[in-house]
């Protein structure tokens, strides 16, 4: 991936999409493919943890909670993957940017 480095890519990275065609549960409209980035962004480094989605949005929509605060966050839709990006960037002073007519 040109552009892409630890943590995030700029803009102007091309990074591959998609999934092998011998994946499993794949669909039609996944093949791999070349995009360009327009936009810079960001990536966590592991999943984001029950602690740190409760921290930020107040709940644990987890499932199994007994895993531990440290396990991934699970039974989250788009709608509130978004919502927690945008509550996690205003509490680090950073701009909005994603909109997912979301109201929570």
């Amino acid at each position: 991936m040109q552009g892409a480095g630890p943590g995030g890519c700029r803009a102007g990275a091309v990074v591959g999409m998609g999934s092998r065609a011998d994946e499993a549960d794949r669909d039609n409209d996944e093949a791999q493919h070349q995009v360009q980035l327009t936009r810079p962004y960001l990536m966590a480094q592991t999943e984001v943890t029950q602690a740190q989605y409760e921290a930020v949005i107040g709940e644990n929509p987890a499932q199994y909670k007994g895993c531990g605060p440290d396990c991934p966050v699970e039974q989250v839709n788009w709608l509130d993957a978004v919502t927690y990006c945008n509550r996690l960037s205003e509490k680090e002073g950073c701009r909005r940017v994603t909109r997912s007519g979301a109201r929570r």
